[in-house]
This record gives structure tokens, C-alpha cells and sequence, in this order.
């Protein structure tokens, strides 16, 4: 990954596309942002995990507490999950004004609030690879008095997303500290432990149903409470090993598909991004691919790569396509 000095801008009668689409984003997200950190506000580490505890073989609504417009908008901002982090380092290459920066944060940082309500982890971690990972990539446009701020700004954000990974970390774990590092190394490296131990000795493969379980119900229902139409049960009895944790992207692709076939489903995964974005790096359209494939991996390491998400995959390569047309335009900068 190389640092980019520039992005070529797709736009429109003069206009610039992706700065009026994260204008949009970020004012859609002003409702769904507070109502979510209102909410996680009220939270304790032992509220957290009581949550975690209890989502656990049953369905819950994480949105339960926003009003109907707030879930409306909130599941609109999800479709651009994938893109909106870009949307930050974008606003501050350009040098937009800071209320700007701040509205496309909003629909950043919601998704991360909306996980927290969940329980999880998870999009703490990974929310915070995915800031770095943008912030590297801007990384030779800034200015130094600009990557001082992002730097503080970068460390206070860090340190309030570690105290609450430990928090929550120690309400889980009912125990003293011996038993709360032992929870973060596993955590850490738990995937990579349960393919050693499970998954590479899996004999019954499943042809794509474990990577694409879960997924395909979203296209519409998003827009309404949480769902989990993971069928761990089916999964268990074809693979015969635990199906509710996970095995790293990597032991996705096994437990599918075999050595071969998941070294080959790899392979074409990579191949597809480098194709695409090999020739027009400094393009928007291949900052969102490139973030795509970050977030793969990102989850892949922690968690499911692909659970409850393909539609939304999809839908951001389709809007990758839309967005090439205009940066062909001759009045693409």
C-alpha cells in the first residue's frame, strides 16, 4: 500500500460528487449518532456484558431505543458502511471546513455505537485498523500541523476505545486479572486457535454455505430490526465442529472449499482488487475497494468476514462501478 498525494475527483456539472455524497451521509447520520451514544452513555461494562450474555442463542433488537426515523436513517447510512471512513480523511485532504469532518465522523463512528449496544467488541478494534489504515493512505497529503491534531485526536479516541475493550473485557470475564489478560489473548488470537484445533481437521466441506450463511436476508430488512439468520445448527451438522465462533477468513475459505478450493477462492478475491485498482490507485473508486478489502481482512482475523454482510459487499462494488463512470469524465480531477 503506497500513500497518496491526491485523489481523483469524479463530478458532475462542476460539482464534487463524493464531497455533496458525505454531506448527505453525515447530515442522514446527526439522528441515528446521538440516539445511539445516548444510549451507550447509559451503559456500564456489566450492562455491556450482560447484553453480549444474553444475545447469545436468541434474537435481540439493538435499535429497540431509536425512534422510527432513527432506524430508518440509520439503515440507510449502513449501506455505506465501507466508505463513509474514507469520507474523513477525504473532507481533511481537501481542506473542507471542520463541521464537514465532523458530520462525515458521525457516520463513521455509528456503526461502532451501534456494535457496543450489541455487546461486541469487535468494531472497536476493527474500526480502529480501518481509521489507520485511511489515515496512512492520506498520509503525504497532510499537512504536519495536521497530522499533529490527527495524531491527538487519534490517541485520546484510542484510549477511550482500549478502556472500553477492557471494561467490557472484565465485566465478561468475572474474574481477577489473570483471567481478563487470558480473555484478550484469546480474543486476539482465538480464530486462528479454533482452526488449529477444529477446523483444519474438518473433513465435510460445505461448498460455499458457511461463507454465504447468514447472509442474503438484509436487502430489505435492514431497514428493520436486528436479525441473525445464521443457521449455526445446519452449519454444525455438515461440518460437525462448533459453527458459532469463528476460524479467520482464512478457515472461512477451508471450511468451504477445502485446501484447493480455498487457496483458489483466495487468490481470486485478492486478484479482483489488485486488478482493479492497480492502474487507477489515486481514483476514489479504488480507495472504496481498497477499504473493502481491508475490512475483509480486518474481520477476517477477529471475526466472520462475510456473516450479514455480503449485501452490503455488493452493493458498495456496484456503487464502485457508478462512481468509474464519472471519474472517466473528462471534468474528473
Amino acid at each position: 500500500m503506497e500513500a497518496i498525494r491526491y485523489v481523483r475527483i469524479p463530478r458532475l456539472g462542476g460539482h464534487d460528487l463524493v464531497f455533496v455524497s458525505f454531506v448527505i451521509l453525515g447530515i442522514i447520520s446527526i439522528i441515528p449518532f446521538f440516539e445511539n451514544l445516548m444510549q451507550v452513555l447509559k451503559l456500564s461494562g456489566r450492562s455491556m456484558a450482560e447484553i453480549y450474555f444474553d444475545r447469545q442463542g436468541t434474537v435481540i433488537d439493538t435499535r429497540a431505543h431509536m425512534s422510527s426515523l432513527g432506524k430508518f436513517l440509520n439503515g440507510i447510512t449502513t449501506w455505506f458502511q465501507y466508505i463513509l471512513p474514507i469520507g474523513v480523511f477525504y473532507l481533511i485532504q481537501q481542506k473542507k471546513r471542520w463541521y464537514w469532518v465532523v458530520l462525515a465522523a458521525f457516520g463513521a463512528v455509528n456503526p461502532v455505537l451501534l456494535d457496543m449496544l450489541f455487546g461486541g467488541r469487535g468494531a472497536l478494534f476493527q474500526s480502529f485498523c480501518v481509521f489507520f489504515f485511511n489515515y496512512m493512505i492520506f498520509y503525504r497529503s497532510f499537512s504536519r500541523k495536521v497530522k499533529r491534531i490527527i495524531s491527538v485526536i487519534g490517541i485520546i479516541v484510542l484510549g477511550i476505545f482500549a478502556l472500553v475493550l477492557v471494561v467490557m473485557t472484565i465485566a465478561r470475564a468475572e474474574g481477577g486479572n489473570e483471567v481478563v489478560l487470558s480473555g484478550i489473548y484469546r480474543y486476539l488470537g482465538e480464530g486462528f486457535v479454533n482452526f488449529s484445533e477444529a477446523g483444519w481437521y474438518v473433513r465435510n466441506h460445505s461448498d460455499g454455505y458457511s461463507i454465504f450463511n447468514g447472509t442474503g436476508y438484509t436487502f430489505w430488512k435492514d431497514l428493520s430490526p436486528y436479525f441473525d439468520s445464521r443457521d449455526y445448527v445446519s452449519l454444525s451438522n455438515i461440518m460437525h465442529i462448533r459453527m458459532y465462533v469463528y476460524y479467520t477468513v482464512m478457515g472461512d475459505a477451508f471450511l468451504d472449499f477445502d485446501i484447493l478450493g480455498g487457496l483458489f477462492f483466495l487468490f481470486v478475491l485478492a486478484f479482483f482488487f489488485v486488478f482493479f485498482t492497480k492502474k487507477q490507485a489515486n481514483s476514489f473508486s479504488s480507495l472504496i475497494l481498497l477499504n473493502l478489502y481491508a475490512k475483509i481482512g480486518f474481520n477476517g482475523i477477529y471475526c466472520w468476514s462475510y456473516m450479514y454482510c455480503l449485501d452490503f459487499l455488493v452493493f458498495t462494488i456496484i456503487l464502485v462501478a457508478l462512481i468509474r463512470v464519472f471519474e472517466k469524465k473528462k471534468n474528473s480531477i
